[in-house]
């Protein structure tokens, strides 16, 4: 049966399905992920959807929807003794639907059931330590698919799915692997709540007792525990004993639960040493505590708490509406230490003992050295990057359209690009390769510009640096590197001049490419980051050097419709959906997507960004992207202006007969291109616009030919017509 016949035969059952990545060798991500927004609410029900994604040669694998969507539920056991215990207490399970990787051990199997009265929750290896529950919320790589091994997923028993028990789930959670620690707090409600009846006989006053223990620390009165032990035992089959389980109760709630240890800050830098005098009295000496033991102690306190960013020692937020305090001497850290532990630190001074100040020292090179510490997440995620992050809620994609649908794009490719400056604030690509975007419009002000330039910092909850591109590099690498800059991610140029005054800043535009951004840092000295920021420039009339040009994503806006209080409605969706329009723009960035050529400096950007966008036409958006370049390029009217006045000038020179050749010294090339174009600039700065069009082969009846001992330019006419300009070294003779 070819992939086709059997994607039929899913859909006559009733099973949803959603295409997922194609596999790559090597990357066991690959082969697994769907890839389409909104994926568990859009499942595919008929053939002709199907063969838009499998009848080609993209080679995407099948993925079976389960949960109630088609009626399913998928057991993955990763461990061998898992596996054969739940099949000794369940024997019929080997006569459900099972589907094996053709290269995977016999054991290692994926077991279908029919939902059937009972609907478990999804469950993954790292919360239940045997394996993947796979219901409500997740899909199965179905055959036959390949996985990235090159194993081929096959049928081994191809029946119609057993109904799905209670007691399966209720055993699989007892069933632990060694070494795996104690059921975790949520599958024991599972366990206690819904289903005693899975518990088998030999495990159940164990599970009661472990049960009762939580319920007393979660402060349950022994009159409720009672009741919930009774509960458990009519659910039990067979019924379990109730005077046991009361037995268990009293037992439980009659011995003392030891308080937890308490950390304390006793002895901080000193022991104390005791010795018995002559009559037998115990004296102690204090004696100071060796430094590595010290600075060992009270890192082992913080751990976890504390960390060094950029040469600070932070106070690191839980949550991202916490803030991140900077512990700037040691009384900020002892008040700290105090504060965390309800207690006074115990600290000696004298000589030989360790100073405050010398473990403030020793716990920058002792507790981790964060870059950063981030509020909003990237993809993929940065290393020696600090996350506060929530639990990010399910992706929506319907919600991220009418977030788009705030702004006014001039043409559809530039709502494309728009999508693409937000998913680029979510990436976690190397530094130096976010593209920087320019927002322009040929409708001048009042069409949203600083507004979707702002947007992007107020989607991640911060406030955009504000820079221009008239500062020194310097002064803005040191406003980059400031404590409040370290909590942004956006640069913004916000209103940068048009026409009157070309934008050209050579060390600016550096800063873009940079990976990492160094410089000054105010009260610490010489400092530097990563570059992972994303820059953002807005303008009415484009006019850029070509750097700025080459380097830059054009965004054009048009004027919007009226829309009354537009920007606080804006404001308001944002605060509201934040988290939301963050996890949708996440899972795009997660998608697989096939390498295409670049055709900007930033590939990368293109192939892991860009190319996210849903329904995206790359080639029309950077055929658009690179007419603009050009368009905005400044330098580049420039030199064709140049060129054409080195033609005229060529052709109004009288030629030597006999050699067809004449000479222009330097002075009159650069006065003869300087009254041309009506140019200020001085002979040196002409002159080199003269040699790099004719090095850079800007035109090509222009060549560059290197003859010595002559100090300005020959023309030689080639017997075709066309010229050949040379230029020549610097020297006082002439030929």
């Amino acid at each position: 049966m070819d992939k086709m016949q059997k994607i039929e035969s899913y859909l006559a059952r009733g099973w949803g399905l959603t295409p997922v990545g194609a596999p790559k060798d090597g990357n066991e991500n690959s082969g697994k992920n769907p890839f389409l927004p909104g994926w568990t609410k859009n499942p595919v029900r008929d053939m002709e959807t199907a063969r838009t994604y499998w009848d080609n040669d993209k080679g995407y694998n099948v993925g079976v929807m389960t949960g109630e969507v088609s009626g399913l539920v998928v057991l993955d056991i990763d461990y061998p003794e898992v596996f054969d215990r739940f099949l000794e207490k369940f024997p019929e399970c080997r006569n459900t639907y099972i589907v094996r990787r053709n290269n995977a051990p016999d054991w290692k199997c994926h077991y279908y059931f029919k939902l059937d009265g009972f609907t478990p929750p999804s469950h993954n290896v790292k919360t239940t330590g045997w394996g993947d529950l796979m219901c409500n919320g997740k899909q199965v790589v179905a055959p036959p698919s390949v996985h990235y091994t090159g194993g081929v997923y096959e049928v081994v028993n191809d029946v119609e799915p057993l109904p799905f028990k209670k007691e399966y789930l209720a055993n699989l959670l007892l069933a632990l692997p060694k070494g795996k620690k104690k059921v975790a707090k949520e599958e024991q409600d599972i366990l206690f709540s819904d289903f005693g009846s899975g518990v088998p006989e030999g495990e159940r006053n164990n599970m009661l007792f472990k049960f009762l223990q939580r319920l007393r620390k979660e402060g349950t009165t022994i009159e409720e525990a009672r009741a919930a032990a009774l509960d458990f035992c009519q659910e039990c089959d067979p019924p379990y004993d109730e005077v046991e389980a009361l037995k268990t109760v009293k037992s439980v709630f009659s011995y003392n639960i030891p308080p937890k240890r308490k950390k304390t800050l006793s002895q901080l830098n000193y022991y104390r040493e005791g010795s018995t005098s002559d009559e037998g009295e115990t004296q102690y000496k204090v004696k100071p505590l060796p430094f590595n033991e010290v600075s060992d102690k009270i890192a082992a306190l913080l751990d976890g708490e504390v960390a060094n960013v950029y040469g600070e020692l932070v106070l690191l937020p839980r949550l991202p509406e916490d803030d991140a305090v900077s512990l700037k001497t040691t009384a900020d850290l002892f008040a700290l230490l105090g504060n965390t532990f309800k207690d006074v630190p115990d600290w000696k001074k004298g000589q030989n003992f360790m100073t405050k100040e010398e473990l403030f020292s020793s716990l920058k090179v002792m507790l981790p050295n964060l870059q950063s510490i981030e509020k909003v997440p990237h993809y993929p995620p940065l290393k020696n990057i600090y996350y506060a992050l929530p639990e990010l809620p399910e992706p929506d994609m319907d919600l991220l359209e009418e977030f788009l649908s705030f702004f006014s794009p001039e043409t559809k490719y530039d709502r494309d690009l728009i999508l693409a400056m937000f998913l680029t604030t979510l990436w976690g690509g190397p530094a130096g390769q976010r593209a920087p975007f320019l927002v322009t419009s040929k409708d001048g002000r009042g069409v949203g510009k600083s507004t979707l330039a702002e947007t992007a910092a107020k989607l991640l909850n911060q406030v955009p640096i504000q820079a221009s591109t008239r500062l020194d590099s310097n002064d803005l690498a040191t406003r980059l590197l400031s404590w409040e800059a370290m909590k942004s991610r956006i640069v913004l140029f916000d209103n940068e001049v048009g026409t009157q005054q070309k934008i050209s800043n050579a060390g600016m535009a550096s800063l873009f490419t940079t990976g990492q951004i160094s410089g000054r840092k105010l009260y610490v000295g010489e400092a530097s980051r990563p570059n992972h920021l994303v820059w953002i420039m807005t303008l009415n009339s484009v006019t850029l050097d070509s750097d700025f040009a080459s380097r830059c994503i054009p965004i054009a806006l048009k004027k919007p419709s009226e829309n009354v209080n537009w920007q606080e409605k804006l404001n308001t969706f944002i605060e509201e959906n934040r988290w939301t329009l963050i996890a949708t723009m996440i899972t795009l960035l997660k998608w697989e997507t096939e390498y295409v050529p670049p055709r900007t400096r930033w590939g990368l950007w293109e192939n892991q960004v860009l190319s996210k966008v849903p329904g995206l036409d790359r080639d029309e958006v950077l055929e658009l992207v690179v007419a603009r370049q050009k368009e905005y390029d400044n330098d580049l009217d420039e030199k064709v202006m140049i060129i054409d006045a080195l033609m005229s000038l060529i052709n109004g020179q009288k030629k030597d007969v006999q050699t067809n050749r004449f000479f222009i010294s330097n002075p009159d090339m650069a006065g003869l291109v300087r009254d041309a174009l009506h140019l200020k600039q001085g002979n040196a700065w002409i002159l080199r616009q003269v040699k790099d069009i004719i090095a850079k082969g800007d035109y090509p009846a222009l060549k560059l030919h290197k003859l010595k001992h002559a100090r300005g330019f020959i023309w030689d006419e080639t017997p075709d017509g066309t010229g050949t300009v040379i230029t020549l070294s610097w020297s006082s003779k002439q030929t």
